[in-house]
């Protein structure tokens, strides 16, 4: 009961700040998609990073060079 009073009273909010200014409203909306997605690549750039991609170097065939050891004359 709780939860779904917290909802409603949450879009009611949401409506009220449509209704006094749309286009602010608007704004910032956009502004806090591009903050959530932005964030969210920033997370997973990170992530990537810290864990590994799991990519191998690969040459120009895209083969993956095995390091050899030349022999001693």
């Amino acid at each position: 009961m709780r939860k779904t009073m917290m909802y409603g009273t949450m879009m009611l909010f949401m409506l009220f700040l449509i209704t006094a200014n749309p286009s602010g409203t608007g704004e910032n909306g956009r502004e806090f998609v591009s903050w959530l997605s932005s964030g969210w690549d920033d997370a997973r750039e990170f992530v990537s990073s810290f864990v590994g991609d799991g990519t191998s170097d690969r040459n120009e065939f895209g083969e993956v060079p095995i390091p050899t050891v030349g022999t001693v004359e």
